[in-house]
């Protein structure tokens, strides 16, 4: 809706007043209990309804408690009531956990721990994730300071998972970290809209280990996914398409070294 003045006319009023209405019918109460959350729904675009595999609960303070592998993770994923960062609900999200849940238990399911490059971390939901299901030598990595503040701070409310892995580093960039990062990551996820990840494809690929790691990409609609696919193409990655995952017109795609 578009208006002048500072107050809106009656017909807008009425109109989120449905909107309202209609959530609280498919939303549960906890995802739209103040203004914020839906404010939140509404600008993204989706009417989001918690996937129950994933054991998604809102705590008083503001958080998800999502339970993977057995372990409660406690996720914030905004900063002053803004609405900015992953928290588990939103299938670009949901896509990479479950892509992550398969690796685990199929690839490495007797091997040693791997590592893990989270690029584009937000929240740090998923290299939450990764420690909850058993990656060591973490690294997250993300242009923006408000999500590398809250990845810490997520950390920190999970210390549970991260005081068993060797390795935890939170970055504005890969160049920033110890150690060389070229060829030192098993598995790399990138939870990034297709027209910025497309650039970062040389990036993420000079970052698996050779012929062993797999990149998992999301957060892209199904109508990117031949854009995503050519730019890895050339980077000398192949898609796996037996691991390619849609839901709610969003794609996972993951990619091996060809």
């Amino acid at each position: 809706f578009e208006y002048n003045g500072e107050d809106p006319p009656d017909a807008v009023v009425q109109a989120e007043s449905l909107v309202r209405d209609v959530l609280a019918s498919l939303c549960p109460d906890d995802m739209i209990s103040d203004p914020g959350d839906i404010h939140r729904i509404i600008d993204d675009g989706h009417i989001i309804v918690p996937d129950d595999d994933l054991s998604l609960d809102a705590t008083t303070d503001g958080a998800q408690t999502l339970r993977i592998n057995g372990v409660d993770l406690s996720i914030l994923s905004s900063l002053d009531n803004k609405w900015a960062f992953g928290d588990g609900l939103h299938a670009s999200t949901t896509l990479p956990i479950r892509g992550l849940e398969e690796f685990f238990a199929g690839d490495w399911a007797s091997e040693q721990p791997p590592s893990l490059l989270d690029y584009g971390c937000g929240s740090g939901i998923l290299t939450l994730v990764g420690l909850a299901l058993g990656a060591d030598n973490v690294t997250s990595v993300d242009i923006s300071d408000d999500a590398l503040f809250l990845t810490k701070e997520n950390l920190r409310r999970n210390e549970h998972i991260v005081n068993y892995c060797k390795t935890v580093q939170v970055l504005k960039s890969l160049d920033d970290g110890s150690g060389n990062w070229e060829g030192s990551f098993d598995v790399v996820v990138a939870n990034i809209p297709s027209n910025t990840l497309t650039m970062l494809v040389p990036t993420l690929a000079r970052a698996l280990k050779d012929g062993t790691g797999v990149v998992l990409t999301s957060g892209y609609p199904t109508t990117e996914l031949e854009n995503v696919a050519k730019a890895a193409n050339d980077c000398g990655l192949d898609e796996e398409m037996a691991r390619r995952r849609y839901e709610s017109g969003w794609v996972l795609q993951v990619f091996g070294v060809g």
